[in-house]
Order: C-alpha cells, then sequence, then structure tokens
C-alpha cells in the first residue's frame, strides 16, 4: 500500500465549485500514476503498459476543495493480464472518497492485452497483500474501539 499526500491548489478552487466532482478524479489520477511509477521502478524495461479500462469513485461524505487530502492505495484484484488498484481519500481524518480502476496490461507491439509477466505478478501480489493487512488492522481497530 502506498499514501500520497496531495496539497490543496487554490488555483483549482473555482473549478472546484463548477465540477467538484472531476477535481476529486484529477486527485485520484495523480495519486495512481504516482503510485504506478513506483511501482514501475521495481521492473525492469518491458514490452508492455498499464492502461486504464475503468475508474469508478463512491463519494462517502462532502470533499472539500480547498483542503488537502491523503489517498490509500493498493492492488486489490490480480488477474492474468489485468489488476484493480483500490483507493481510499481522507480530508481532515475523515474517509470521503473511495474507489477502484482497472488496469490492463497491453502489448507495445500488437496493442493487445497481455499476461503479466512474473516480475510484474510478484511486485504486484506484494502490494495486494500489503493492502489487505492494512484493511484487517482498521476492521480490528474500528472492533477494538468499539468493544472498549
Amino acid at each position: 500500500m502506498k499514501t500520497i499526500s496531495l496539497q490543496a491548489n487554490p488555483e483549482l478552487e473555482l473549478a472546484w465549485r463548477q465540477l467538484g466532482d472531476s477535481i476529486v478524479t484529477f486527485y485520484f489520477e495523480k495519486a495512481r500514476v504516482e503510485y504506478l511509477e513506483s511501482l514501475a521502478k521495481t521492473i525492469a524495461m518491458r514490452s508492455s503498459s498499464w492502461v486504464q479500462a475503468s475508474l469508478h469513485l463512491d463519494y462517502l461524505g462532502s470533499y472539500i476543495g480547498n483542503c488537502d487530502s491523503t489517498v490509500d492505495m493498493s492492488v486489490t484484484k490480480l488477474g492474468n493480464t489485468s489488476f484493480t488498484l483500490s483507493f481510499r481519500l481522507y480530508q481532515q481524518g475523515d474517509l470521503r472518497v473511495t474507489g477502484n480502476c482497472v488496469l490492463v496490461n497491453i502489448d507495445h507491439s500488437s496493442n493487445r492485452p497481455a499476461q503479466l509477466s512474473s516480475l510484474q505478478r510478484q511486485v504486484l501480489d506484494r502490494e495486494v497483500l500489503s493492502f489487505y493487512r492494512m484493511q484487517d488492522a482498521s476492521h480490528k481497530a474500528v472492533g477494538q474501539a468499539h468493544n472498549d
């Protein structure tokens, strides 16, 4: 799992009032690219690229346009030619937006989906385990708070 801090951008405040959901998508995309770049550093040159095929966001509360955000992001599902990234966006300590996107491994020469290499699978699989450990820890913490 990777946690990414996003600073509020005053220049986007007017856009936020007009196109709030587009700003959230922008922040998710920024976090997604940063996360994928960190994963790709551990994988040598390859003949394929991860291309986003879908994006889904759920708003759990009001998103504040002029507030810093924190995004937790990790791989949550691993397929033969694709994988799913899941996101959690927090502001002022509150979970505001969750989402996920599917990325497909596309071969550069044929522009068709390609099997994930064993190295890609290893790197991505480590992330899946990291995310679920984090989820389990947060659920246990909530359970402990309710039991206390």
